[in-house]
């Protein structure tokens, strides 16, 4: 972790932040940009997830999920719940954050 934490830190002069509670400094890495956003998170494989499923590595590493920031969260829950789609909720109230967690096979592999 401390490895690639370095390595974006060089490479895209990112910042390495601990993550907010309940992550500590020994299972994730937050990268923030100079604007003091946190761009990227490196978590442990031990790390706590809200939204927990096997996580294997592959050659580059394993990877979890990606987050996009967006706005209408309210619209999105409604939209996911009229197309079927599950999801899960998460709040970091630590950092005001709000989560919706989506499957890609749920959105749009399954048959």
């Amino acid at each position: 972790m401390e490895g690639s934490a370095r390595f974006y830190a060089e490479l895209l002069a990112l910042e390495p932040r601990d993550g907010p509670p309940p992550l500590t400094h020994e299972n994730a890495r937050w990268m923030y940009d100079r604007a003091g956003r946190a761009i990227l998170h490196i978590n442990s494989l031990e790390c706590p997830r809200h939204y927990d499923r096997p996580v294997r590595p592959g050659p580059t590493g394993a990877l979890h999920h990606v987050a996009l920031r967006c706005s209408g969260y309210d619209e999105i829950r409604a939209r996911l719940t009229r197309r079927g789609v599950g999801h899960r909720l998460n709040e970091v109230t630590a950092i005001g954050l709000r989560q919706i967690f989506v499957s890609i096979r749920t959105m749009c592999c399954s048959s």
